[in-house]
């Protein structure tokens, strides 16, 4: 048999010669494929790794969320934690203030200066974002235990978020110590490693391209969000939408509604009322009943629709513990507590909302002058 061609003389051909000749012919052919050289992969390999680097460097020295502390240019959105801290310090500077706003972002909207109006406090509103019942409480404790401001009024805004079982604080909370040394556990390092996977992310690439647009003159566009010096939420461009008549609230509702029940309420997950949250919670009213600091508090409003979805989705049992909790809390303690879920509750208007969730701040004054009317009352009957 000749090895070369696997033939025999006689001009047959052997079938296991063929096959290992075969082997070999592909094996050859490999050499000079494109992904058969391994040479090739390395270099792929290579690339990819100084892509993730640069990415991370890249996210890392821009922080355009300002969760590392490491931004050189001014952040795409600051730390809202350590912005509300500095706003009060400086607010309280000047004047400390007598009376709180307290929540999550939902609370931002509900102006201080009104409070001050009905009640005669003057008023901060340190509502921040994702805030739960660590949140409320770390920043009372701040408020009356760290900055000794004379406290005796708080209007908190609660929804049942606040007590999820499972859904965790904004991780700009841990960075912040004043904050984190009063919560009942410490997530930073889960936070720490959240923070760094999010170095890879899309959306942290485009934010710090934006905030080198930004602090490069490129981008010129006016800011969309900000605080007063009283820690109320304005709305810029919201707001300037509104007024020119382009605001198109039905367009947000029907791309945010959908995805609300499972991504930001955790539905599925909503197994009841967190036994770790209603004890901070039960600490923040004894703070309040002990210094003798006076607690409205109330359950915000959702948009009709979202309302309607979740509902179908069979989420009503989760807001009536959370009501019945709250009344039974508060009332003992000596507290005003309003349930306003439903928009008609206080006579609000449905197309006074930015989103599902976040009224607009003619909304969120009818409702404030409704759960305050016994504060008014006093002042009124007290006279000039």
């Amino acid at each position: 048999m000749d090895a070369k061609t696997g033939y025999y003389s006689s001009g047959t051909l052997d079938p296991d010669a063929a096959w290992r000749l075969n082997r070999a012919g592909m094996a050859e052919a490999n050499k000079d494929s494109r992904w058969g050289n391994p040479s090739l992969w390395r270099v792929f390999f290579g690339v990819l790794l100084a892509t993730l680097i640069l990415t991370a460097a890249f996210n890392l020295l821009v922080d355009p969320f300002d969760l590392y502390g490491t931004g050189l240019v001014e952040p795409f959105q600051f730390n809202t934690y350590r912005k509300k801290l500095d706003l009060f310090r400086e607010f309280a500077k000047k004047e400390p203030p007598r009376a709180l706003i307290l929540g999550s972002s939902r609370a931002e909207t509900f102006d201080p200066r009104l409070v001050e109006e009905i009640t005669g406090e003057r008023c901060f509103n340190w509502g921040l974002p994702s805030g739960r019942v660590e949140t409320i409480l770390a920043s009372l404790r701040i408020a009356v235990e760290d900055e000794k401001a004379p406290i005796d009024l708080v209007v908190v805004a609660v929804d049942p978020l606040a007590f999820h079982p499972s859904l965790y604080l904004h991780p700009q909370s841990f960075l912040v110590r004043e904050y984190y040394r009063y919560f009942p556990y410490d997530r930073r390092l889960k936070t720490t490693l959240d923070k760094l996977l999010r170095l890879l992310t899309t959306e942290q690439t485009r934010a710090s391209i934006e905030a080198l647009e930004k602090a490069t003159g490129l981008d010129k566009t006016p800011a969309a969000f900000g605080y007063r010096e009283d820690g109320y939420a304005v709305f810029y461009e919201k707001e300037a939408a509104w007024d020119a008549g382009t605001y198109d609230l039905n367009a947000e509702l029907t791309r945010r509604v959908p995805d609300y029940p499972e991504q930001s309420f955790g539905l599925s997950k909503f197994t009841g009322l967190s036994a770790v949250r209603k004890a901070q919670w039960e600490q923040f009213l004894d703070i309040c009943k002990n210094k003798g600091i006076r607690v409205y508090v109330f359950m915000p409003p959702v948009h009709p629709r979202l309302w309607e979805a979740l509902s179908s989705l069979g989420a009503q049992p989760i807001f009536k513990e959370t009501s019945d909790y709250l009344s039974q809390t508060v009332n003992a303690m000596g507290g005003t507590y309003q349930d306003f879920t439903q928009v008609d509750s206080f006579s609000g208007d449905p197309s006074q909302f930015y989103d599902e969730v976040h009224m607009r701040p003619s909304s969120a004054e009818i409702l404030l002058r409704r759960l305050l009317q016994d504060q008014a009352l006093e002042r009124i009957a007290e006279g000039p």
